[in-house]
């Protein structure tokens, strides 16, 4: 009996370790208890607690931001996850529009912007924010940078010294 039984946890192991793995996705999870909007690029969405959003398509708003119609009030703090820097979006368009209670955004670094074509309004309306540091920014390929930075009337501090505008068409409301 005990053959049988350590026959079939050998047989259990070994099936468990060659079934696929969960696919790795980019979404962001909102905490109610801190208000924190967390981005990550990995398989344990499931596992993590908080209201989980969807990365947009091109050109549609977050599901995490907010619209004139109905500002992001709740949002105090931005968190990029170690995991985050491993995807590649090509938009970041929206990305933060009227969070209106948005004060800090860490690690900025792991959001990997060398694809990213369109930063259109991405902190356009974050009138909480002062200070803003995009060092870390690919800007290469970016196009559209129109009204980034709008209506951010807190704003004291911003780092863009890496920024390459090479490409940008359109600056805009910038």
């Amino acid at each position: 009996m005990k053959k049988h039984l350590l026959s079939l946890l050998v047989a259990l192991v070994a099936t468990a370790g060659s079934l696929p793995m969960a696919a790795q996705e980019a979404y962001a999870v909102l905490t109610e208890a801190d208000f924190t909007l967390t981005f990550y690029y990995d398989n344990l969405r499931s596992t993590r607690p908080g209201t989980k959003y969807d990365m947009p398509t091109t050109g549609a708003t977050p599901g995490w931001a907010g619209t004139d119609d109905a500002p992001q009030g709740k949002i105090m703090q931005a968190v990029f996850d170690a995991s985050f820097a491993d995807y590649r979006p090509t938009s970041t368009s929206l990305w933060f529009q009227k969070c209106m209670k948005l004060q800090d955004i860490k690690d900025i670094r792991n959001l990997n912007t060398e694809n990213v074509i369109d930063m259109s309004l991405m902190f356009q309306g974050c009138s909480s924010l002062v200070s803003l540091d995009l060092t870390s920014f690919n800007t290469a390929n970016v196009t559209d940078m129109n009204g980034m930075f709008s209506y951010c009337s807190s704003l004291t501090s911003l780092d863009l010294t890496s920024f390459n505008t090479a490409n940008v068409t359109d600056m805009n409301g910038m």
